[in-house]
């Protein structure tokens, strides 16, 4: 249930990243392919930790990390730019980027995905 929350929380943002990467408002077009690779990426992570890889775990924190930073990035460049930016996409971004942070806080802190992590029998 704890993962497939943080997939929920996932799933939305990578819906409204989507939403601005195909927008007129996004000034760099290679966001399209990093949010498609992140999304395949993160489908296939979540699903090597529901198989009990203990290493998917950190790979896919430290991908929604790596998205994170680069999304905050091209916000700050959006809001320094206000003919480029839009309010209301960068509201979609910081909502997006607030979901992922939300996602990868549960991801990392939550008892019962370290345990779901961890090889059957373990003790964990």
């Amino acid at each position: 249930m704890y993962l497939g929350g943080v997939f929920l929380l996932m799933c939305a943002a990578d819906a409204l990243l989507f939403w601005f990467a195909f927008s007129q408002h996004n000034p760099w077009p290679i966001m399209v392919g990093l949010m498609f690779g992140q999304t395949v990426s993160s489908i296939l992570l979540l699903a090597a930790i529901w198989n009990r890889l203990p290493w998917a775990r950190y790979v896919l924190a430290i991908l929604l990390f790596g998205v994170i930073g680069l999304f905050a990035m091209e916000a700050l460049y959006l809001s320094g730019r206000p003919e480029i930016g839009d309010h209301q996409m960068l509201t979609v971004i910081w909502t997006a980027v607030a979901l992922l942070v939300l996602a990868n806080t549960w991801l990392i802190r939550s008892k019962r995905i370290q345990y779901l992590a961890s090889q059957p029998g373990s003790g964990g």
